[in-house]
């Protein structure tokens, strides 16, 4: 009798600590690694309408400087200075726009942060939509500038630290794909608007420049349906409402009791807690951080003098030094423009081959070139086939690899990387165009020999707040995800 209350006694309490254990951890993959849900996709979807018009504002350009009209209309841009001057200052005012959005992120909140960039882009887009003098034009694309390359740091940010780590390679590519987005529509629109044959009709020109509000009444509209990030929110000490975010973003009939969340928010709360007690000012970037800044410096570097800013500027005005037509110029322009399509494939394998890799398949085709007007365009498209692959992975790594209580400085030093790099190269590329035609290819390729194998890390599947062990700083790790255990 006894024996038999003894099994009885010992099989409850397998029961239960069976139980209690499955309390503790969920073992489903999606408890484990976190589930996507549509809301999140959704959330994503909303930022990606700034990174649409970061694209499309800095590509329409492109298209607009050979429409006969605007020639007509802007005679005075017949000086080669003026012109690479109104191109490049989009760029300058990006500088500005990324350094003071990474405060404004940090001190008021990811959220508002799309609303700051919103006002400079809007202002911006008014003063160009109306410009009746070139001095209008170069003051509009200064301060549109400044506020697409907020959206940038804004929703790369935003975007990172809502996706899990496990789906963070397609996640954190949204808005990468959606500024290709942006670069493909102004492409095709600039070759319906060369069909306004009337040399006055200066719709041609301004239409793009109309358009760009498109984007951002878009974005705006949808501004209160969206969460703030958790991680900003644990920054300020609102950690209960960073665990609903997370239990929201993350909800899954097969992770009913969140346990993912849970755990992911245990460990964005301890990490940070450590990351508070850690340098943080801009001289921290270059001293404790000085590796990550460096390596973001050069992941952006290597990307750029691929070329792919400067052809989707001055892609038509390469053409047309070929000979070709205005229309032909712009359909060429919009063909290669539609190769950025091939992203939508690339993104998925960041999460299964990795970041190095999806980098590495891109900048296969470099140096390759062609002498002949006809193997030119052929050259053109293969070049492209493999560069147009690069800008997801480049704009994912440079914001990832960044601890939460800095990550908006050292995504703030890598964009505005971008825009400084951009503004010189775009400045002398008029003069390159003119000058190298199709050599102009053999001066990019040959200056992307960054190392990529040296200086890409591979932040595949790696939460954030374990970044700091690929840098070989395994001390500033507070918890790693493998060891957390949660409280019934």
């Amino acid at each position: 009798m006894s024996n038999t209350a003894s099994r009885d006694s010992d099989e409850m309490m397998t029961k239960g600590n069976k139980q209690h254990l499955e309390d503790q951890v969920d073992l489903s993959d999606e408890s484990q690694h976190g589930h996507v849900s549509k809301y999140l996709y959704g959330i994503l979807g909303w930022s990606a309408f700034s990174s649409f018009a970061f694209g499309f504002s800095g590509a329409c350009i492109g298209g607009v400087l050979v429409q006969p009209s605007f020639a007509v209309y802007f005679a005075e841009l017949a000086n080669l200075n003026e012109i690479t001057g109104m191109v490049s200052i989009y760029h300058a005012g990006g500088v500005f726009g990324v350094l003071t959005s990474s405060y404004v992120s940090d001190r008021w909140g990811r959220k508002i942060s799309f609303l700051y960039g919103s006002a400079f882009y809007i202002v911006g887009a008014i003063i160009m939509s109306a410009a009746v003098n070139l001095h209008m034009l170069l003051v509009g694309r200064l301060i549109i500038g400044w506020g697409a390359y907020g959206f940038l740091i804004s929703a790369q940010t935003y975007a990172v630290e809502l996706a899990p780590a496990r789906s963070r390679g397609l996640l954190g590519s949204i808005n990468g794909l959606a500024l290709e987005v942006g670069y493909i529509t102004a492409g095709w629109i600039s070759v319906a608007l060369v069909h306004f044959k009337d040399p006055m009709d200066n719709m041609s020109w301004r239409t793009p420049f109309i358009l760009q509000f498109v984007p951002v009444v878009l974005l705006l509209a949808g501004y209160k349906f969206v969460p703030e990030s958790p991680r900003w929110l644990v920054t300020q000490g609102r950690s209960a409402e960073a665990l609903e975010v997370l239990t929201d973003i993350h909800a899954s009939p097969v992770d009913p009791r969140g346990h993912f969340s849970a755990r992911e928010h245990k460990q964005i709360v301890a990490q940070y807690d450590l990351d508070k007690t850690l340098p943080s000012s801009w001289i921290s970037m270059f001293t404790t951080y000085r590796r990550r800044s460096l390596c973001a410096i050069l992941i952006m570097w290597s990307f750029l003098l691929g070329g792919d800013y400067f052809l989707a500027t001055y892609g038509p005005q390469l053409f047309t030094a070929f000979g070709f037509s205005t229309e032909k110029s712009l359909i060429y322009q919009a063909a290669w423009l539609t190769l950025l399509i091939l992203n939508f494939g690339v993104a998925p394998l960041m999460d299964r081959a990795g970041r190095k890799a999806s980098c590495l398949l891109a900048h296969h085709g470099d140096g390759l070139y062609a002498p002949g007007a006809s193997a030119f365009v052929a050259m053109f498209m293969i070049y492209m086939l493999f560069l147009c692959t690069t800008e997801p992975p480049t704009y994912l790594l440079c914001c990832e690899i960044f601890p939460l209580h800095v990550r908006t400085k050292g995504t703030a030093i890598a964009y505005a990387t971008l825009g400084i790099t951009n503004t010189w190269t775009l400045e002398a590329a008029a003069t390159m165009v003119a000058e190298l035609k199709w050599k102009v290819f053999i001066c990019f390729s040959a200056a992307n020999v960054v190392a990529l194998i040296v200086f890409i890390p591979e932040t595949r599947n790696v939460p954030l707040e374990e970044m700091a062990a690929i840098f070989g700083e395994e001390d500033q790790v507070a918890l790693r995800e493998k060891d957390i255990m949660l409280d019934n």
